[in-house]
């Protein structure tokens, strides 16, 4: 009980009863560039990924499920990958990864990420007959919000919302094939009052103007 409270910075592996699935996600930025003189250890070294292999060197879990943005695959001209795969790979691990997303699967949400799955070499047999779900081209191109849809929560959504999520629909479907979404970053707008006056561009506000507008939605800022 005690450990679900403790830092992984803190944490010391040997603590860690003994376990066969290893579950983690982690920051890939802090990742610097590979250099030639570099051993795999010292190119981790800092990060949180760090941190995930000491644990797993220690304990040698049967299993490890690693999650990441679906361009961690390109990170660093991707180096950032290679040296993940190498260091789960010095473990001993077979190691095979694979970006997916919800919607692939019948469920109407579009949120590609990357899997990393390691197996342990040692400790579970035939390893590397190991495969990913296989993807529905069907289901990915009919998945659709309308399929969860709750025909009882109908009219809960406010006139201005349906107005706002009317022109985005509209803006997508007007937008050229060719070029790539924007990231839909306005959703935390929702529900948000502000006094549009004189706020735009928001990095010329004053520290007093921008701790006022805050103070309106019940947020402290000195």
């Amino acid at each position: 009980e005690d450990l679900k409270k403790t830092d992984i910075y803190s944490l010391r592996p040997e603590d860690i009863p003994p376990f066969d699935l290893l579950c983690a996600g982690f920051p890939c930025q802090p990742f610097s560039k590979s250099g030639n003189q570099l051993g795999f250890e010292d190119k981790i070294r800092g990060t949180l990924f760090a941190e995930i292999s000491k644990i797993i060197r220690l304990k040698s879990p049967k299993y490890v499920l690693l999650e990441n943005v679906a361009n961690l695959r390109t990170h660093n001209t991707g180096n950032t990958m290679k040296t993940i795969r190498s260091v789960l790979q010095n473990l001993g691990y077979h190691v095979r990864d694979r970006v997916l997303s919800p919607h692939e699967f019948g469920i109407p949400h579009h949120r590609p990420r990357i899997f990393i799955v390691a197996i342990n070499k040692e400790k579970v047999q035939n390893y590397s007959k190991f495969r990913f779900p296989r993807v529905s081209k069907k289901k990915a191109e009919g998945t659709h919000v309308d399929t969860i849809f709750d025909a009882s929560s109908e009219g809960t959504i406010s006139e201005s919302l349906q107005m706002v999520l009317n022109h985005w629909t509209k803006f997508m479907k007007k937008l050229p094939k060719k070029i790539k979404p924007p990231s839909p970053t306005w959703s935390m707008e929702f529900g948000r009052r502000y006094d549009l006056e004189n706020i735009h561009p928001v990095a010329n506000l004053t520290k007093r103007r921008l701790c006022e507008e805050l103070a309106k939605e019940g947020i402290k800022a000195k």
